[in-house]
């Protein structure tokens, strides 16, 4: 124990005048969600530019022209002649959607005959193109209703039946969680866990590498290994935490879970972060070759880890993938345990797996990486240099 105290010890010690330190587990992750956090200012899309073609150019094709401009998400930026104009526009990345409202549209409506304005979305973009999707069929609905209620109280209907009448079937949608669909709360979880699980793991390459390139003794390096990791792994469990809770005071994201859940499953995702670098450590033969692996690994964790797609209808190496992951199993813990507030049963697998993967990987990772400091220390040229004193007359 008192091998790996001396370790922890020297390693706090490096870390003042250490820029790997203040870059991986400072600015990286501070900055990184500082970035992003001022970036979604909002936590919607807003004001996004389309472009409308009005073939019509009639009283009713104006009145949708202007509650298309009217929505919050769209703002109808450019107006075009032509179709052509109009996807050419849309080709070229100016605007995300060409409405396109053909002729004979108010004389068609008036007739109660089919009528179908066209939307082209920019599908590449694929959440762009969903709340434009989303908003313009609820705008469409909502025109309809309020032109069929009017037309039935020009019938003589009373304008509480006329509106009874108009009204379609609906589906109530009742979010439990995010409701407002705030791309903060979407977001920022998965990015606060995927930088730290990756420059944890990156830290813990460093840190090796350098123990591995000073003096010192061959027998009981593992308690060397495992006192050189403790103080980044604790380091980043505290800043986890911290930043989650900043976000939760400032409504960024909603608490409906047990706190005291979300830091036990921020200190075993620390763990595994670092177990995980520990053991690319142990399998690879030099510093180079432990950041390739590192960063290929966990680079894309974050769209492994059931957040941009859908984690149960990836093929099998998908999700293969994704359970090889601390960040897959601290979101779950996150999203289900903490903003949907599902009981501690509902996490327990999520639990068990971390809990696996730090056994497994510190298991089969301890002992290779002692091997590879061992094996470097005993070659001379490897040693880092020792600082030249002059000698005075």
């Amino acid at each position: 124990m008192t091998g790996v105290l001396e370790a922890a010890a020297r390693q706090l010690r490096s870390w003042p005048r250490s820029l790997v330190f203040w870059w991986l587990l400072v600015l990286a992750p501070v900055g990184g969600m500082g970035v992003l956090w001022a970036l979604l200012d909002t936590g919607a899309l807003h004001k996004m530019p389309v472009a409308l073609c009005d073939q019509d150019h009639s009283a009713l094709s104006r009145q949708v022209a202007r509650w298309i401009d009217a929505t919050p998400s769209m703002r109808v930026t450019r107006v075009v002649t032509s179709p052509d104009e109009g996807e050419a526009l849309l080709r070229s990345g100016k605007v995300y959607a060409l409405i396109l409202i053909p002729r004979d549209f108010e004389r068609d409506v008036l007739r109660r005959r089919p009528v179908r304005p066209i939307a082209f979305l920019e599908g590449q973009h694929m959440v762009a193109a969903g709340v434009l999707s989303r908003d313009l069929t609820e705008l469409g609905l909502s025109l309809w209703r309020e032109l069929d209620t009017d037309l039935r109280e020009r019938m003589g209907v009373p304008a509480a039946s006329a509106l009874r009448q108009a009204s379609t079937v609906g589906l109530d949608l009742r979010p439990i969680a995010n409701p407002g669909t705030n791309y903060r709360p979407f977001l920022l979880p998965g990015v606060l866990a995927s930088l730290l699980q990756l420059t944890l793991s990156i830290m813990t390459v460093a840190a090796l590498h350098r123990l591995a390139r000073t003096d010192g003794p061959v027998r009981g390096v593992w308690r060397e290994v495992a006192g050189t990791l403790l103080p980044p792994v604790l380091w980043t469990w505290m800043l986890g935490c911290g930043l989650t809770g900043l976000l939760i005071l400032h409504g960024d994201l909603s608490l409906r879970g047990s706190f005291g859940l979300l830091v036990a499953a921020w200190l075993v995702f620390s763990l595994a972060s670092a177990a995980l670098g520990l053991l690319i450590f142990g399998l690879t033969e030099n510093f180079i070759q432990s950041l390739s692996v590192v960063s290929a690994f966990s680079s894309p964790a974050f769209a492994f880890a059931g957040l941009t797609f859908p984690l149960l209808s990836m093929p099998f190496f998908g999700r293969l993938w994704a359970m090889l992951l601390p960040v897959t199993h601290l979101l779950k813990i996150v999203v289900q345990g903490g903003q949907m507030g599902s009981p501690f049963s509902a996490q327990a697998m999520s639990f068990l797996s971390l809990g696996l993967l730090v056994l497994v990987e510190v298991g089969c990772g301890l002992p290779l990486a002692a091997l590879r400091v061992r094996r470097v220390r005993r070659r001379p040229d490897s040693r880092a240099p020792e600082p030249r004193q002059e000698v005075r007359s």
